[in-house]
């Protein structure tokens, strides 16, 4: 998943950026945090693999921006994943 960074004013700006994927009960699955160091005036785009191992459903998602020890949630959104059906072709002889 990507997420690009814009840096609207001349001075370099570093955080970090944090994405959470949730059960239904609240509980953690997956918690990556990348930091990032973004020159004035420029962006910069980070990507997080997200896992393919959990089971079919509906999880949370949110992803937060720290600048200057400031936390900000900036996603909440809904991370799908679908169950994969395997055909195996039928050979006959």
């Amino acid at each position: 998943m990507p997420i690009t960074i814009t840096n609207l004013v001349n001075q370099n700006v570093g955080g970090s950026v944090t994405v959470v994927i949730s059960s239904t009960t609240g509980s953690q699955l997956y918690n990556n945090t990348q930091a990032f160091n973004v020159g004035g005036l420029s962006a910069q785009t980070i990507t997080f693999t997200l896992p393919g191992a959990l089971s079919p459903g509906l999880y949370p998602l949110e992803a937060w921006l720290t600048v200057g020890g400031v936390t900000q949630r900036f996603l909440a959104d809904v991370y799908q994943v679908n169950g994969s059906k395997l055909y195996l072709p039928l050979i006959r002889k």
